[in-house]
């Protein structure tokens, strides 16, 4: 009998370029990888959210347009996560 492995979105590719030339034994020593993960996941979420909403005739005909990021700390259950907001 075969045992297939479940399917993944993170592929080996992946983890090799967000590991680098770190030494995989420290990764799990902190929450430094895991903060920075959910800090571009955000990050990227409101920037595509913002692309959406200034993407409507309304907001085209209105000349609205992105003027830049401004920093935000938003608390989270595992504590304060500093982002870059549209």
């Amino acid at each position: 009998m075969t045992i297939s492995k479940p399917k993944t979105r993170i592929t080996d590719e992946m983890l090799d370029q967000i590991v680098g030339d770190s030494d995989p034994t420290e990764l799990f020593h902190g929450e430094d990888l895991f903060l920075e993960l959910r800090q571009k996941l955000v990050e990227r979420m409101l920037d595509a959210e913002m692309d959406v909403h200034l993407s409507q005739s309304d907001e085209q005909e209105a000349g609205n347009v992105r003027n830049g990021h401004n920093a935000k700390t938003v608390l989270t259950e595992s504590g304060s996560m500093p982002l870059e907001v549209p």
